[in-house]
């Protein structure tokens, strides 16, 4: 076969397409001089006579060179997507990609908005799903400021994530004396250490008086005074005066039976104690919590008329 020269008058043709023709050597027919197409050429095509630009010469290629020059078009094509400034055009949309375990591309559909592009693993497939927060994972924070650091919350209201300041959720001094919020707590020097009030019992009552102090924990220390008149005399007919420190009860009493008859005694078992006759007695043993003062009414004889009125403090 005689090379071929092409004449340097020729220009070249920067896109061909399948109708253009090309000159070939056909190796199954004696290296006959042939003309293709450039659409016929497949990986199936004999030698084939292509100009080499940077020799100026002819070059023969043959069918396994052609498929090589494929394969470098291709990667060319790849080279695209590393190339700043190139993207690649007609992939699925509203998708993104990543390689699976062949290391092929897969495609992911964007999911609903809110969700985040989550990681189950180095070797599962990545998915959308609701943020959460990891707090087994971070940094324990043991010096906390709750008037600078914040909290993360949902509102509600807005439906939305936030952030919130802790202090937000501690009840304010005003909040803390109106006794009304159930939805905020108080600190240690929001409680109030002293309270005092009046209440009353009626004399012919028994069983279990329930009195609020509002000192949020059960108070250490407690005094109730028990004054018992009689009308008909307009005398104090009956007085106590006694202690509980949370678990010894010690009360001083007092009673005048007549206008020049009177009777003391202790109690190491009745805080309050009233008195109208020797025999007729209404007393109470007590006990505390974190909410009441609580009194157990007994009656002894047949206590009546009036009621015993009562005056109380309670320490925490």
């Amino acid at each position: 076969m005689t090379d071929i020269i092409f004449p340097t008058w020729l220009t070249t043709k920067s896109n061909p397409v399948d109708a253009d023709l090309l000159l070939i050597s056909d190796s199954e027919d004696g290296n006959e001089m042939k003309k293709i197409t450039v659409g016929s050429m497949t990986a199936d095509i004999g030698d084939g006579l292509i100009v080499d630009g940077s020799a100026s010469t002819t070059t023969t290629y043959s069918s396994d060179k052609i498929n090589t020059l494929n394969s470098t078009q291709d990667t060319a094509i790849g080279l695209k997507l590393t190339r700043a400034g190139q993207l690649r055009t007609g992939n699925g949309a509203w998708k993104t990609i990543y390689n699976d375990a062949s290391g092929n591309e897969t495609e992911l559909t964007l999911w609903a908005a809110t969700r985040v592009f989550t990681s189950n693993g180095a070797t599962a497939a990545p998915s959308w799903e609701v943020p959460t927060t990891d707090i087994v994972s971070l940094t324990e924070d043991t010096a906390w400021d709750m008037d600078a650091d914040f909290l993360l919350a949902y509102d509600n209201s807005a439906t939305a994530n936030r952030k919130q300041k802790a202090n937000v959720y501690r009840a304010s001094s005003a909040e803390v004396a109106a006794r009304t919020a159930t939805n905020k707590f108080t600190t240690p020097a929001q409680l109030p250490v002293y309270a005092n009030w009046t209440t009353s019992r009626a004399w012919d009552s028994t069983g279990t008086q329930n009195i609020a102090h509002w000192l949020w924990i059960a108070p250490k220390r407690v005094r109730i005074v028990g004054v018992k008149s009689l009308a008909s005399l307009g005398i104090a007919n009956s007085r106590s005066d006694g202690t509980y420190n949370g678990t010894t009860t010690s009360t001083a009493i007092s009673w005048v039976l007549t206008t020049t008859t009177s009777i003391s005694s202790n109690s190491t078992t009745s805080i309050v104690v009233g008195q109208t006759a020797a025999n007729n007695l209404l007393e109470a043993s007590i006990t505390v919590d974190a909410t009441n003062i609580v009194l157990t009414w007994t009656a002894t004889g047949s206590p009546s008329n009036d009621s015993i009125l009562m005056s109380w403090e309670a320490n925490t």
